[in-house]
């Protein structure tokens, strides 16, 4: 719920329509959201990448506009609070990702994401293929776009990716999947409204 209001709100900022003082209101109010949803649960760091990546795209300068930065300082707003919260009981936060560290060196965890196109089960590791199937569709179809909607689709979709490798366990690779879904919604609908072309006529069936 958190990080769908923070995605209105920049999707309303990045509007051209939106006046400068409100732009930066809802930038300042979603970096907030953004920042809170990541202390609430961790999935919303695939969030909180895939949306400073987007509004730094966004800007199509070689140096980000000063939206960027007033969404990333807000976003960092919870975390100071947060720190200076726990600030007596440093040492415990310290401790405990220390352990997870040595866990992780010493017990070595085999990667759920290379499991699953190998020697998991034949329905899993189908599975596997489709959503990467339609992700590296989603992708391709993305660029050929240019939508901004899209491209937010694509970041979350790699930024979900990204954390399910090197998370490692099952757990991460269901992130994948709620966003994998999300593209092949955009993906009929979009090779619905393009029927003449015979590529996107059947990409319906392909999906």
């Amino acid at each position: 719920t958190i990080t769908t209001y923070c995605v209105i709100l920049i999707l309303k900022a990045l509007a051209s329509k939106t006046q400068a003082n409100l732009r930066i209101f809802f930038l300042t109010v979603a970096g907030l959201l953004a920042g809170l949803s990541v202390l609430v649960h961790f999935l919303a760091v695939i969030f909180l990448v895939a949306l400073v990546v987007y509004i730094a795209i966004s800007s199509k300068k070689f140096l980000p506009e000063k939206n960027f930065y007033f969404f990333t300082f807000s976003a960092l707003i919870p975390f100071i609070i947060w720190g200076l919260v726990i600030l007596p009981d440093l040492n415990i936060l310290k401790t405990q990702l220390s352990l997870f560290t040595q866990e992780r060196i010493l017990i070595v965890t085999p990667n759920w994401i290379n499991l699953s196109f190998t020697v998991l089960p034949f329905m899993h590791r189908i599975s596997f293929l489709i959503y990467s199937f339609i992700t590296l569709t989603f992708l391709v179809i993305s660029v050929l776009n240019k939508k901004n909607h899209w491209l937010l689709i694509s970041l979350l979709l790699g930024a979900s990716w990204i954390f399910a490798y090197y998370g490692k366990t099952e757990w991460y690779a269901v992130y994948i999947i709620s966003f994998v879904y999300m593209g092949l919604v955009l993906l009929l609908l979009y090779s619905n409204n393009h029927k003449k072309r015979s590529l996107l006529r059947d990409l319906s069936f392909s999906v």
